[in-house]
């Protein structure tokens, strides 16, 4: 990811609108309606927590190894790794305290 990470102008990534709403979805969205869904399921809350930390997780290093393996877009899937990671430390907790959870 970092090498073909290193290709793409930095520039370019920041101001890429649709890097930052993919990630909205995928750390904030994605987690609220899980959220919403598990709260009333009849489990113990450390499956609840395993749960909502394993949805509010950015995509996986897998996503630029496949985009390379199968020559697609590997510039962007690593734009897209690299800011979900940036973006994750902030969202994580607050996905996990608006959720009281962990």
């Amino acid at each position: 990811a970092g090498g073909t990470l290193a290709q793409t102008p930095f520039r370019e990534v920041l101001l890429n609108r649709r890097i930052y709403w993919i990630s909205f979805l995928k750390l904030l969205v994605i987690p609220a309606i899980l959220g919403t869904m598990i709260k009333f399921l009849p489990i113990p809350e450390d499956c609840k927590t395993i749960m909502m930390i394993a949805c509010s997780t950015p995509v996986a290093i897998a996503v630029v190894s496949f985009s390379l393996q199968y020559e697609k877009n590997a510039r962007y899937a690593s734009a897209l790794y690299a800011v979900m990671m940036i973006l994750s430390v902030v969202t994580i907790p607050t996905v996990c305290y608006v959720w009281g959870v962990g």
